[in-house]
């Protein structure tokens, strides 16, 4: 998808430049722009993206880049058998084996490097899909806007619109988002679960539980998660819930 500026306005009225010569009509588009000096690629100046849309944006990259590496991975068809019948005399067949022995164990023998690579880009790819909500409340919550929660203990304590967005839990923004826009019902629609899903799997990756650094802990049952997260399904999810609240917000 196209990646939108961060600010857009129209000229109200015929812009000249200083030697008095036409610039731009009235009406005309502008985009806000920022300048950068930068000592890896000098001094320039580029329009400034929206972070909600430079997020997904990120997220449609990474997608295309799994579906490569995934059909990279599945060209490899190689069995490997484990069997009770393999003593290093007799030959077999991986159709021997698997014909002879109930018990036999059958694994793809695919490329540790290119199944590395699929996890980098998922691991990416979840981190982005929620920072674009992140992104999306905190920049749709009102500047003035204010929270007052109540502790354990019955204390109340009021939270700025700065500290919601550092300090308040998304789901609890994301909720103060659905009081100011009058759209309470998200939690009934079919993104909502899913939505739910992904930060949650995002979340053991963020915060990964370890049991001490002189144990084997090889987290099986969550990287098999990754390996099998239905990528375009999630971002879906994504682009309905902000859509929920700001219809078309983005297009795609």
């Amino acid at each position: 998808m196209k990646i939108k500026p961060i600010f857009t306005t129209t000229v109200a009225k015929d812009v000249y430049n200083k030697d008095g010569s036409f610039w731009l009509p009235k009406g005309s588009g502008m985009a806000y722009s920022s300048s950068f000096s930068t000592k890896k690629f000098g001094d320039f100046s580029i329009i400034a993206p929206n972070p909600v849309h430079l997020f997904i944006a990120n997220v449609d990259y990474l997608i295309n880049e799994i579906i490569k590496v995934s059909i990279d991975i599945n060209k490899n068809n190689e069995i490997v058998v484990f069997s009770k019948l393999v003593d290093g005399v007799t030959e077999y067949t991986t159709d021997d084996l698997l014909r002879l022995d109930p018990e036999a164990k059958k694994i793809r023998k695919l490329e540790e490097e290119k199944l590395y690579k699929y996890l980098f880009l998922v691991v990416s790819c979840l981190v982005s899909m929620i920072a674009t909500v992140e992104a999306f409340v905190n920049q749709e919550l009102p500047k003035d806007h204010s929270l007052t929660k109540t502790d354990k203990n019955g204390k109340k304590k009021s939270f700025t619109k700065e500290e919601i967005e550092v300090r308040i839990r998304l789901e609890e923004k994301i909720q103060e988002l659905a009081n100011v826009l009058a759209k309470k019902g998200y939690k009934q629609q079919l993104f909502w679960n899913n939505f739910k899903a992904v930060k949650k799997l995002r979340d053991k990756i963020v915060h990964l539980k370890t049991h001490g650094s002189d144990m084997v802990n090889r987290n099986d049952k969550l990287f098999g998660e990754l390996f099998d997260l239905d990528l375009v399904k999630s971002r879906e999810a994504i682009v309905s819930l902000l859509n929920y609240f700001i219809p078309m917000y983005i297009e795609d």
